[in-house]
């Protein structure tokens, strides 16, 4: 910030600086790291009684990622070990057993641990945009800047919150939003897109492929396929690499 309002840009010279990508709360958590190194998780707000079909958007559509019977699951356990064993930077998934790693099994996360309520970390009642989202922008906003702390502990927390989700019908609405979001706007600073698939863009990709059921014919998702080749191309491959595990 410092360098910008005084640097020979046109932020110096105006002697402001204007993010309109940020929402306020999104500024207030970016100066909250800046004293903290860390902040306060963005909340999910209750939807209307009259944005729900109680009867059809109660309906559980896919447990959450942390809550698997992995026993039986038709996947078995390859791409739920990949998803909990992120690694992103200093920061990982709390497991009951630290001092090795983890055997794939029930019970293997630590849900206190981890900060996690004793259910999901989220009710079907709720939209959960404002964590996604919020989260998402601050990991866009460090990568821009690179702000490498912040882009980990960022991206670490949507992770460490989307393993909780269970996934109703109006669940899937937020999360192809941040979908949407995540290849709207990781690119690099020159104009190309990366080689390989950007971390945020990974982690919602394997997210939905973990939930896949329950995006399978949901018509946002479908639009996705169909508008955005760059995401057609990724959920092809993964969905590829996932056939070879099934077929192992």
């Amino acid at each position: 910030m410092n360098a910008l309002v005084r640097g020979d840009w046109k932020e110096g010279k105006e002697n402001v600086a204007r993010f309109p990508e940020l929402e306020k709360s999104d500024f207030e958590r970016i100066c909250e790291f800046a004293y903290r190194g860390d902040y306060e998780d963005p909340e999910p707000t209750a939807l209307r009684d009259s944005d729900f079909d109680e009867e059809e958007d109660q309906k559980l559509l896919s447990d959450s990622i942390a809550d698997r019977d992995w026993d039986i699951i038709a996947d078995r356990t390859g791409l739920i070990a990949a998803f909990i064993r992120y690694e992103i930077g200093s920061h990982r998934m709390s497991f009951r057993d630290t001092d090795t790693y983890p055997t794939i099994g029930p019970g293997l996360l630590d849900r206190e641990a981890n900060g996690w309520p004793s259910g999901s970390s989220n009710s079907w009642m709720e939209d959960i945009t404002s964590v996604l989202l919020g989260h998402a922008r601050l990991h866009v906003f460090a990568d821009k800047y690179m702000i490498q702390k912040l882009k980990d502990l960022s991206l670490h927390k949507l992770h460490k919150y989307l393993t909780n989700v269970k996934v109703y019908p109006l669940t899937r609405v937020p999360i192809i939003e941040l979908l949407q979001y995540a290849y709207q706007n990781l690119r690099n600073h020159d104009g190309d897109f990366d080689e390989e698939v950007e971390p945020l863009r990974m982690l919602v990709l394997e997210f939905i492929a973990l939930h896949r059921r329950a995006f399978r014919e949901f018509p946002d998702h479908v639009d996705m396929l169909k508008q955005d080749s760059e995401y057609a191309v990724d959920f092809a491959d993964k969905m590829l690499g996932l056939l070879n595990i099934l077929e192992e």
